[in-house]
């Protein structure tokens, strides 16, 4: 747990987000028992659909992609 938090936390920064935007303990919730890898998956997709759709990246996004990458949810 404390991990996920922490990797999640400087993959966000590591793009210039505002972490204040983001409930980073839901992220961590909703991603128990998944990898690093998984994470970064999570927040590759996450990134590419605000690119797509030019917005900023946004907590909606991240569990958009959460259900989609994790839970194979469409």
């Amino acid at each position: 747990r404390k991990y996920r938090n922490e990797f999640i936390k400087r993959e966000l920064s590591s793009m210039a987000l505002n972490l204040a935007e983001f409930d980073i303990q839901a992220l961590v919730d909703r991603t128990d028992g998944k990898s690093f890898e998984d994470l970064k998956r999570v927040i590759r997709h996450a990134m590419t659909q605000s690119w797509l759709h030019r917005s900023a990246l946004t907590q909606e996004l991240l569990d958009e992609s959460i259900d989609s990458e994790l839970h194979n949810l469409i």
